[in-house]
């Protein structure tokens, strides 16, 4: 027998991050370390079907047409038992400007260090990483699905594409790398937005709501 839940009785409470985390960051460490010139956009995550990354790394040919100089640093390693999956991302493009580089103890540098994060997942129950890049002040170019629509407000914090598109992310992408005022503006606008609903803060006032709303 199936048994439905009243959708007044579900609370939702976010993941979030600890806002200490992100006060000292060194983008220009990283942009050192890469040699990075141009633009600079980060992947990260684990190296697996269902994240869409080879949807980015056949649409980076298209983007780099506009931008000569555009490195795409894909942080974060395949998962136990399928190593051969970074040599499959491999064979999509040759270009040398999209650099594979591992697991890092350093992301957020990454991410501060980049332009633009791009999330292109197929499935994705929260997305954490959208907040973590958020909160590094950077937008986002996130895929339009599971818990990421909660997270970006389209158009304000980030841009929300189709999954499984290629060429959204190419579009989309050589876009906003096109408009630095709307990057800086999406910037600052998602470290807003991750400082008003998704640190631990904001969390335990929601618990806290949920409580006391059991308890009246």
């Amino acid at each position: 027998m199936t048994t439905f839940i009243r959708s007044d009785k579900i609370k939702v409470v976010h993941n979030t991050v600890d806002p200490d985390d992100f006060t000292s960051l060194h983008p220009e460490k990283i942009r050192k370390e890469f040699n990075v010139k141009g633009p600079l956009l980060a992947y990260v995550g684990s190296l697996e079907d269902r994240k869409g990354i080879k949807h980015l790394v056949q649409a980076f040919p298209k983007i780099k047409t506009s931008f000569p100089f555009l490195k795409l640093l894909i942080t974060g390693a395949p998962l136990p038992g399928q190593q051969m999956y970074i040599n499959h991302l491999k064979k999509l493009t040759r270009d040398t400007n999209m650099l594979f580089i591992g697991r890092r103890s350093d992301v957020y540098d990454i991410m501060a260090a980049a332009d633009i994060v791009i999330v292109p997942s197929i499935s994705e129950p929260f997305g954490r990483v959208v907040i973590e890049a958020m909160a590094c002040g950077k937008p986002v170019i996130a895929t339009n699905v599971g818990g990421i629509p909660e997270i970006i407000e389209d158009g304000k914090t980030g841009i929300l594409i189709a999954p499984n598109s290629l060429d959204a992310i190419a579009k989309e992408t050589t876009l906003l790398l096109k408009n630095k005022e709307r990057m800086k503006a999406m910037g600052i606008a998602g470290k807003k937005r991750v400082e008003q609903f998704f640190t631990i803060g904001s969390q335990v006032r929601t618990i806290e709501g949920i409580i006391d709303e059991l308890l009246a």
